[in-house]
């Protein structure tokens, strides 16, 4: 598992994830007590709530729930690079370990910012909640779940384009 220790940024997503996922179980915890028998669960396309729940049911940790089960998802997939073996090209899966290393420490980097980005949105989306709960009055603001959606759009080019490089330095290294 050298490849945990390549690069120090992929350390950090890591730590700031795991508080993130900690605070999204803070939030239905922390106000469970003050929220009333019945929360919104889903809004429509103009924000407005459509579906109400008790908050005693699973809709209320659905979110952290979710959001637990994915960040395991892909700290799996970062710690064993070998279960999606990217890339998948012949030249590639000859190449000894030590040259693959690069490449996989840049995906997991790549996952782990996708995932911090789904993390402001589970953030995002529970607070709202909570608060439209609170102020009996069911909003939610999609501005705010729409610029941390898209932003992994723009990170994605960024890491495809870092990927390349890295590629292309191992592969001459390669051929050397």
């Amino acid at each position: 598992m050298k490849f945990m220790e390549e690069r120090g940024v992929s350390r950090w997503l890591l730590i700031v994830h795991v508080v993130l996922l900690l605070f999204l179980w803070w939030i239905p915890v922390q106000t469970f007590s003050t929220l009333p028998d019945q929360i919104a669960v889903h809004f429509d396309s103009t924000g407005q709530a459509d579906r109400f729940a008790p908050k005693t049911g699973f809709q209320l940790w659905t979110i952290p729930f979710v959001g637990t089960v994915l960040g395991l998802g892909i700290l799996i997939l970062t710690l064993f690079p070998g279960l999606y073996d990217f890339p998948q090209k012949k030249e590639v899966k000859g190449w000894p370990m030590v040259m693959r290393l690069p490449v996989y420490a840049v995906i997991k980097e790549m996952l782990l910012t996708v995932l911090l980005c789904l993390d402001v949105v589970w953030l995002f989306a529970e607070y709202s909640m909570v608060a439209s709960a609170r102020e009996a009055h069911a909003i939610i603001n999609w501005t705010g779940i729409l610029i941390p959606a898209l932003a992994p759009i723009g990170l994605l080019v960024y890491y495809l384009n870092k990927l390349s490089r890295v590629f292309e330095e191992a592969k001459a290294k390669v051929s050397l």
